[in-house]
């Protein structure tokens, strides 16, 4: 994996299994999160709708020889929304 600005290379892309299958994915923060008085210890993720998609863009983007990028601005946009998280 390499970075290039915003985008990071991937060598081999793929969702985790338990994503595949779930509509919903549980992850637990090996540092928690603090907003305001709340600590946030674990994110549920939901998977993107079309409607997220066109909101928030591509967050996977391929060149010409195939190689797969993933923009880290449009993925922090996705962890948020998709985790119903405040900016």
């Amino acid at each position: 994996m390499a970075k290039k600005g915003n985008l990071v290379e991937l060598d081999d892309a793929r969702f985790p299994e338990e994503m595949e299958a779930a509509d919903e994915l549980e992850i637990e923060l090996s540092s928690p999160i603090s907003h305001g008085e709340e600590e946030i210890t674990k994110l549920s993720i939901r998977k993107p709708t079309v409607e997220d998609i066109c909101r928030t863009g591509m967050l996977l983007q391929s060149d010409t020889s195939g190689k797969i990028s993933i923009d880290m601005n449009i993925g922090r946009k996705y962890l948020i929304r998709l985790s119903n998280q405040p900016n």
